[in-house]
């Protein structure tokens, strides 16, 4: 009966072990900026990451200083490769629309910048 109940013990704490994620607190940031003021449509650029919505870029910028700066959306994701995808859209016209995806590979604490310039999305 205590070789069962061991051999119990040993097959749930083999299974809590190996389900159970490597370093679960390592995260990176994930920041997208974009000049989108610089056309002459009005234009809103939704992001996306592993599909998910995350946000809107609300405030253009020439370049990208760090994550976290307001108007940028930025995101907090587990380390490893994501995709992402930016709509570049105009809400009123159809004439001023884009789609850019790609992936990014995110390491522990760092700080990917992706930066939408319109000139060359449009």
């Amino acid at each position: 009966m205590k070789k069962v109940i061991l051999s119990l013990l040993v097959i749930v704490l083999c299974a809590v072990v190996c389900n159970k994620k490597d370093n679960p607190e390592e995260f990176g940031q994930i920041t997208f900026g974009s000049n989108y003021d610089i056309v002459n449509c009005p234009i809103q650029v939704s992001v996306y990451i592993d599909d998910l919505f995350v946000g809107e870029i609300s405030s253009p910028c020439d370049s990208i200083v760090d994550c976290g700066i307001e108007g940028n959306v930025t995101k907090s994701v587990e380390m490893g490769t994501h995709t992402y995808k930016c709509l570049l859209q105009s809400p009123e016209t159809d004439s001023c629309y884009n789609e850019i995806k790609g992936t990014v590979h995110v390491d522990k604490d760092e700080c990917k910048k992706i930066f939408i310039d319109v000139l060359e999305s449009l």
